[in-house]
């Protein structure tokens, strides 16, 4: 500043300013009243006493805090910052400053005042405002700001910021909550608009620049009766920013900050406010021009009060109230006044006063308002004049697109308004394209692309979005051009840099995407020493995903929220209303690695994957609907799994998940309906140091799901990477299904409770496995649901796509099942859904219909509905039931479907006027499993209705083919002694010529155990030269004996030819051949590395008896197997095989045994006689893999130093 007493002067106007500032001004939501200030207050630092320009400068920082140098360091250099000054034009004295000097691009700064921390502690701990006049004399991108609550946690500075962005045309401003390196926005305050990183143009901010281009800036730091902290941002006198934290910081020092370039601070000061009851706020106002000669005034109505609007118009020395009352009748909520007959051009201010009956509130701060002609619409035709078109755009222009191609460009700092965002449009639906290059939109915002055609040659991104906020993509149609290759990678829509926010992609058709990537990602600043941030509230709606390539190794999801390095940060993002249609790169069909974000009322067709809460805390999942329909896909990697559809895949602490809907799903492990597998870490926030990690799921309720004719279940601890999941709650569920367990847990929850759940286990499958103590009733009731069919209508005003083409027609309706009035589940559900129950949440249905009374039981709630039912199903006349098909231990029952008044929601199947099962009122047939060879049985399907009326059919009678007998195999009739044990194989044959292998259960005997031996499962063992008679018994039979001779033997061994592996586990392997390794490595891991050995055969003498392959082992980690599979595909190059070319899985692949105990420097051994004696060529292939996870063999080649330790074939041969 300047002299001692000019500063004295300001500071007097500055305490009355922010005396006044404290009257009028209180967070959304509360009221607030000076009672007191402080004698002292405001505390004010002018940096005058730390010398001149003439005598020296002494440090604001010393080794110490004192009142002579009052700063602290927090973070950063102290020695970037010093006293300065700059001359006043027309003054005799100079302003005083403290200046951040480091103009690196990368470094952050912050300064604390712990003398005033110290000599006033309550500054620490109550409310305050904190004020400064700041300045960037950096470059763009360069940030100056307040600080309060500054503290160290855990070592890590921890503290609240308001930060102005220099851009070229404008200031960001941001409200952000710091810890460490990570930093997230303070979320809005409710009723207000802006939220962090909102655009301020240059034009609007020049008034409150002083003469030395300081922007006068306030910090409202707000302690709420609820424990809440409201923190306030102004420049000027304008309201810009206000957030409130529910789990605030509670105490801290008062500073300023610096980032990414220099800048300058002056008259800094603190004041400290009581908060009391005042009964009025002042709305928080924002204001946009409208039409033309019309301004748009919004705020957020409370029911009770009144709000009168006032103008000033410029001139005129006092504002003119010029609509009293104006939000009448309004609901409370978000609201918005229209001002019109004012003059285009003219800045208008204008402020809004709330009243009741307790008074009235101080005046709104003010907006101002310039409205403005509609802009006109501007043609281009082609990328060049599109980017002059963009360059020059006004708030309200619309440029639009004729009929061609187009390439994309770059566009920086172009900014519309809420009001009057600029639109780039085709001016021909679809007719327009970008076909070459990525369209880049840099520190821009609301912008609308809209009605265009992007199909990209080249990879990369499509549409990018960096430190953007307010875009809006809506409507366009996406694909990949024919010629796109898969081993390509594309995103179509990339949202990264700092400051992005309040994005919305909607109603958009993304399809047939032929290479890798993915649809949508949101980042931010993820990568380099941080600080780390996220997009955030950005919003995903109303599209339609589609047609992906098959399965990929990995980073293919059709949409990622966050990434490893972002996990920590709370995101907001809103995915709703969209629809996934065979969606099948990735095992995340949409992938959660962030924070907070809402995954709802989505629609997931036939894909194969799940939606993955990967990585982040606090996130909600629920009104989705997952249709499976029964499909699968082959595994790409070599001898895994089939592909299934999947539901809810869940890492991370307290997640809530409800109200989803999920039929016809066929995945497993980890993509069950409802999967929580081991994690490898547990407490995100104290390991982020392994981003990567599997982190546990803990503290997640699963409430009000519906599970109906799925594969799996409800899947719990699959034991990948050993720490279990912790206090999971599983409510009020319904579960149906006839295919494996209804629960199943492999690895037990550290605490799961189970309460109000509805299941039934059909077809005789198990309620439960793996649990030590069996579920009361209390926790899951074993009854049939109940539920009707119903078909979802999709409406062509919010999926138009889906009217323009017959392709997309089995679309348009998804079936689904709900309650019907014979439900049980209706009003059944347990436990607490008040506002404050821990299933408050649960407020609607999955048809977003409000839950009432007793909540149902599963996603659907039932809206009683006359039922006019008043007869029971009437039965065709004739043979209703009949029966399919019978085997002696089933058989299949079918009927016709009896006529009703109104709906069978349920048949009952009866076996010998005994209950067996019940069924849907959908399904027409059903098979009687576990029955026994050669009895009969009696069968008998009931009917219910709506009305509760029952009606049965006629019976049915039927019997089951016996046994006829029993055959022993196995053996040829000629043996080698020293060849391997041979298993006996017994089968049982029955009166309809089907068989069925007994084994297990037989009891076999030799008459010469001399010469061969038999084990009592069947393994038969040449023990000496001679013949024998071997025999099995089962049931009381007994086979005809099987004569077997022993003669002498020898043995051949052959070094196979070729042996290598491939690696598909790190996809920059995936194209690299291994022929000239010294070791295969054997490993599962995501990927497989798989061995594959091959060999010619040698001219042998004699009957083969016994073929094997010996391999050595190295080395071993702890719990690895090895299997080996005979591939019947010779053709594969083992100078060329990679695990992109290896040969695939195939059900004439022979399975030949696993190893699991394996120890280090150690032969391994396979007995591959089946498949020798299965070939006819020449030459033998095998497949060499593993079925456990995360461990690795490592095997010696022929390519190695010890030629005793290369893959070998043993032959030994028979000599009569």
């Amino acid at each position: 500043m300047s002299s001692a007493a000019a500063k004295r002067n300001v500071s007097v106007l500055i305490c009355l300013f922010l005396m006044v500032s404290f009257f009028s001004l209180a967070a959304p939501g509360q009221s607030l009243t000076v009672s007191a200030l402080a004698s002292s207050y405001p505390l004010t630092e002018g940096f005058e006493s730390y010398g001149t320009q003439a005598t020296g400068y002494t440090s604001p920082m010393g080794s110490s805090v004192t009142a002579v140098q009052p700063w602290k360091n927090a973070v950063g250099a102290s020695s970037n910052w010093s006293v300065g000054e700059e001359s006043v034009a027309g003054a005799t004295y100079s302003n005083h400053i403290l200046k951040q000097t480091d103009a690196s691009t990368s470094a952050a700064y912050v300064v604390t005042h712990d003398y005033w921390g110290s000599s006033q502690p309550e500054i620490t701990s109550q409310s305050i405002t904190i004020s400064g006049k700041l300045k960037v004399t950096g470059a763009n991108s360069t940030y100056a700001g307040l600080v309060a609550k500054y503290s160290l946690m855990n070592g890590s500075p921890a503290y609240y910021r308001l930060t102005m962005k220099k851009n070229s045309a404008s200031y960001q401003f941001y409200l952000e909550k710091v810890t460490g390196s990570y930093k997230t926005a303070v979320p809005k305050t409710a009723g207000t608009t802006n939220a962090s990183g909102v655009s301020i143009s240059s034009t609007t901010l020049n008034p409150y620049f002083d003469s030395l281009g300081y922007m006068p800036v306030q910090l409202n730091v707000i302690h709420n009766i609820d424990g809440s902290l409201t923190l306030e941002g102004y420049y000027g006198s304008t309201l810009v920013l206000s957030g409130t934290d529910t789990t605030p910081y509670a105490t801290g020092q008062v500073g300023l900050y610096s980032n990414a370039g220099t800048t300058a601070f002056d008259d800094v000061q603190v004041a400290l406010s009581n908060a009391s009851g005042n009964p009025v706020t002042a709305p928080a106002v924002t204001g946009a021009a409208a039409g033309s000669g019309e301004a748009q005034l919004s705020w957020s109505v409370v029911t009770g009060l009144h709000y009168d609007v006032k103008r000033q118009a410029p001139g005129e020395s006092a504002y003119t109230t010029i609509a009293a009352d104006a939000a009448t009748n309004a609901a409370a909520g978000p609201f918005t006044y229209t001002v019109t007959g004012l003059t285009n051009g003219t800045a208008y201010s204008f402020i809004v006063t709330a009243r009741s009956n307790d008074g009235q509130s101080a005046d709104s701060a003010p907006v101002t308002v310039t409205p403005q002609q509609p802009s006109p619409q501007i043609v281009v035709h082609n990328s060049t004049e599109l980017g002059s078109a963009l360059s020059a755009a006004n708030p309200g222009d619309t440029i639009l697109l004729d009929d061609g191609n187009y390439a994309g460009l770059t566009v920086t700092g172009r900014n519309g308004t809420a009001a009057q965002p600029i639109v780039v449009k085709a001016k021909n639906k679809g007719m327009a394209k970008f076909n070459s290059s990525g369209l880049l939109l840099k520190n821009s915002s609301y912008i609308t692309l809209q009605d265009i055609e992007f199909a990209m040659t080249s990879a990369g991104n499509w549409v990018r979005l960096t430190g953007s906020h307010h875009i809006r993509i809506t409507n366009n149609y996406f694909h990949s051009p024919s010629t796109t290759s898969v081993s390509g990678s594309s995103i179509w829509i990339f949202i990264d840099g700092s400051g992005s926010h309040d994005n919305r992609v909607d109603h958009n058709l993304m399809e047939n995407k032929l290479d890798r990537g993915k649809f949508i990602v949101f980042d931010g600043i993820s990568s380099g020493t941080g600080p780390y941030e996220i997009t955030q509230h950005d919003m995903v709606e109303y599209n339609i995903f589609r047609n992906t390539v098959s399965r990929q190794t990995n980073e293919s999801e059709s949409i990622r929220v966050g990434v490893s390095t972002l996990i920590s940060l709370d995101a907001y993002a809103t995915i709703q209303y969209n629809i996934f249609d065979h969606c099948d790169a990735d095992p995340e069909i949409v992938s959660i690695k962030s924070g907070s974000n809402t995954v709802r009322y989505n629609y997931f067709i036939e894909s194969l994957g799940s939606l993955s809460l990967r990585a982040g805390n606090s996130s909600s999942a629920y009104g989705n609907i997952f249709i499976g329909n029964g499909r699968t896909a082959p595994n790409p990697t070599a001898g895994g799994e089939p592909l299934g559809t999947g539901g809810i895949r869940v890492y991370g602490e307290n997640h809530k998940v409800f109200n989803n809907y999920f039929e016809g799903l066929t995945g497993t492990v980890w993509d069950a309906p409802l999967t929580f597998t081991t994690g490898d870490k547990d407490d995100m926030l104290n390991h982020l140091d392994t981003p990567g990690a599997h982190f546990i799921a803990k503290n997640v309720t699963v409430a009000n799901n519906t599970l109906i004719n799925n594969t799996s279940g409800i899947e719990l601890g699959y034991d990948r990477y050993g720490i279990p999941p912790e206090n999971l709650t599983f409510a009020n569920n319904i579960v149906v299904g006839s295919q494996h367990e209804l629960i199943k847990i492999m690895h037990a929850p550290v605490g799961v409770q189970w309460t109000g759940n509805m299941m039934y286990p059909q077809q005789g499958i198990p309620l439960i496995t793996g649990n030590s103590v069996p579920l009361t009733a209390s926790e899951v009731q074993v009854v049939f649901p109940n539920m009707k069919n119903e078909v979802l209508q999709l409406s062509p005003q919010d999926y138009g796509w889906l009217w323009t083409s017959s392709s997309y027609e089995r679309l348009r309706t998804i079936p689904y099942k709900k309650l019907s009035t014979v439900s049980p589940a209706i009003n059944a559900s347990l436990g607490d859904y008040g506002t404050s129950g821990a299933y408050g949440f649960v407020t609607l249905d999955m048809e977003r219909e409000q839950r009432t009374g007793t909540p149902d039981v599963g996603a659907d709630e039932y809206i009683p509905a006359a039922v006019n039912d008043a007869s029971a199903p009437v039965w065709p006349a004739g043979q209703s039931l009949s029966q399919a098909s019978v085997a002696p231990r089933e058989a299949r029952l079918q009927w016709l479907p009896p006529s009703d008044d109104t709906e069978v929601v349920a048949y009952r199947i009866y076996r010998n006027s005994v209950l067996l099962d019940t069924v849907f009122g959908d399904e027409l047939s059903y098979t009687a499993r576990a029955l026994e060879p050669g009895e009969t049985y009696v069968f008998q399907v009931e009917a219910l209705d709506q009305g509760n009326h029952t009606s049965r059919s006629h019976t049915l009678s039927l019997s089951t083919p016996g046994y006829t007998g029993i055959t022993l195999s196995g053996l040829p009739a000629q043996i080698a002694l020293g060849g391997t044990p041979k298993q006996l194989e017994v089968t049982l044959q029955f009166a309809d010529q089907s068989t069925e292998a007994v084994t297990t259960g037989a009891v076999f005997a030799s008459s010469n155990p001399n010469a061969v031996s038999v084990s009592p499962t069947g393994w038969a063992v040449a023990e000496g030269l001679g013949s024998a008679s071997l025999t099995a018994s089962y049931l009381g039979m007994t086979s005809a004996p099987l004569a077997v001779t022993v003669y002498p033997s020898s043995q051949q061994t052959q070094i196979v030819d070729a042996d290598t592996y491939v690696d598909n586990i790190i996809s920059a392997n995936a194209d690299t051949n291994y022929n000239n390794a010294t070791e295969m490595l054997v490993k599962y891991s995501g990927g497989r590395r798989d061995g594959y050995l091959q060999s010619s055969l040698p001219v042998l003498s004699g009957t083969v008896d016994t073929v094997q392959l010996r391999v050595y082992v190295g080395s071993v980690e702890t719990g690895s197997d090895l299997q080996l599979y005979g591939i019947i595909d010779d053709s594969w190059n083992p100078a060329t095989i990679t695990a992109n070319n290896q040969p695939e899985k195939a059900v004439t692949d022979v399975y030949l045994g696993q190893v699991t105990a394996i120890a280090d420097n150690s032969y391994v051994t396979f007995d591959v006689t089946k498949f020798f004696n299965s070939q006819s060529d020449s030459t033998l292939s095998f497949r060499l893999t593993m079925a456990t996870a995360d461990n690795m063999v490592h095997v010696k080649t022929r390519e190695g130093t010890d030629i005793n330790q290369a893959p070998t074939l043993i032959f030994t041969v028979i000599h009569p």
